[in-house]
């Protein structure tokens, strides 16, 4: 998981037997109403049946994604995200 700010992005199973990355924002806590926190996909699941395994933010730019297939890792890079934190 890593975030930026109030933004975070997480790796999911939910509706994705492989695995994708979504992002979600949490309130900024000035309310004291109840908030329900939308999810977005951010990184689908893979179409040609890859398994998402891990990902990373590398150098509050980027990120680092693990795929597996066939027993064999591939990497994927995303350029220019900002990521101003990890958890």
């Amino acid at each position: 998981m890593a975030n930026d700010g109030r933004k975070f992005y997480a790796q999911t199973n939910k509706d994705a037997d492989r695995n994708r990355i979504i992002t979600f924002t949490l309130p900024d806590g000035s309310s004291t109403q109840d908030h329900k926190v939308a999810l977005e996909e951010f990184i689908p699941e893979d179409p040609n049946g890859a398994i998402l395994e891990s990902f990373q933010a590398v150098n509050n730019t980027h990120f680092l994604v693990h795929y597996s297939k066939n027993v064999r890792p591939l990497y994927a890079q995303m350029n220019n995200i900002h990521i101003s934190r990890f958890i």
